[in-house]
């Protein structure tokens, strides 16, 4: 999902969002109408790219960990309120409606916000075709610098800036979906007792 530069509205019209957000919706659907497995949360982590200052990029990388969370926990609310309803009747064998219920369990969304994605860039560094071995060593002793807001003003003077802010700092705006599932009918496992196990 992609975000207007210092923004964190969700907006389906931008780049291939419309792409992206589509196939989120259909992993969702899947999930609330798996006859197998409950989804039981949803946890969202958004991070950002290093432009700017550490603290500033912490606040909007969970405003849009937060925009990304409500949108879809939305769609969800609407589709399990849809299949709920699509699933009120059905035929018995001799021609008689029957009604049923469908019942789909809550799901709790928590968004969650990396401030500055360094890890991924430095990965990034190091697999790319464009950088010489000069700009990634350069990029290296940069990088071993502890304080984040101190290492990216220290590369913005560095000949390789300008293609690292084009091409790789784009790619470190993520979201990332972890999905939190249980089978149908499980029982927990764990018992509790006050014997001591003399074993």
């Amino acid at each position: 999902i992609d975000f207007e530069s210092g923004k964190s509205e969700v907006k389906p019209e931008l780049g291939e969002n419309a792409f992206g957000i589509r196939r989120i919706k259909e992993n969702l659907a899947s999930l609330v109408e798996n006859e197998e497995f409950d989804l039981d949360s949803i946890v969202i982590t958004a991070t950002a790219s290093p432009e700017g200052t550490y603290s500033s990029n912490g606040r909007l990388a969970q405003l849009r960990a937060e925009a990304v969370s409500d949108y879809f926990e939305k769609f969800v609310k609407e589709y399990s309120d849809s299949v709920v309803q699509a699933a009120g009747v059905s035929m018995n064998m001799d021609g008689t409606e029957m009604e049923y219920t469908m019942k789909v369990q809550p799901i709790k969304f928590t968004p969650r916000s990396v401030p500055e994605n360094w890890e991924d860039l430095y990965n990034f560094v190091e697999n790319d075709i464009v950088m010489d071995d000069g700009y990634k060593e350069t990029f290296r002793k940069l990088y071993a610098q502890k304080d984040p807001d101190v290492r990216e003003r220290s590369m913005q003077p560095q000949p390789f800036y300008k293609y690292m802010r084009t091409s790789l700092y784009p790619k470190l705006r993520t979201v990332k979906f972890n999905f939190y599932l249980h089978r149908k009918g499980m029982v927990k496992d764990t018992v509790h007792t006050t014997v001591v196990d003399s074993t």
